[in-house]
């Protein structure tokens, strides 16, 4: 997951679905650091609000969750 934080935010497409898989890795600190990197796509992670919104009822993820959903912005908010 560092390597996938140092490549940023440019290569959404590619980073993005890693991170999904990894939100539901059996490992909570690994679920916890990918919930954390999908907000430092703001706008672009918008399309996975739901996975966002489903880790805030997991204890383990619930923090990290609101503070990607918290990055989302005005991005969560629909026209």
């Amino acid at each position: 997951l560092a390597a996938l934080d140092r490549l940023g935010t440019g290569p959404a497409d590619r980073v993005l679905p890693v991170l999904l898989v990894k939100i539901r890795d059996e490992d909570k600190e690994i679920r916890s650091a990918a919930t954390s990197l999908i907000g430092k796509f703001g706008e672009k992670a918008r399309p996975h609000l739901p996975e966002l919104l489903l880790l805030c009822g997991r204890a383990e993820t619930r923090a990290a969750a609101e503070e990607a959903i918290s990055k989302l912005g005005d991005a969560i908010i629909p026209d």
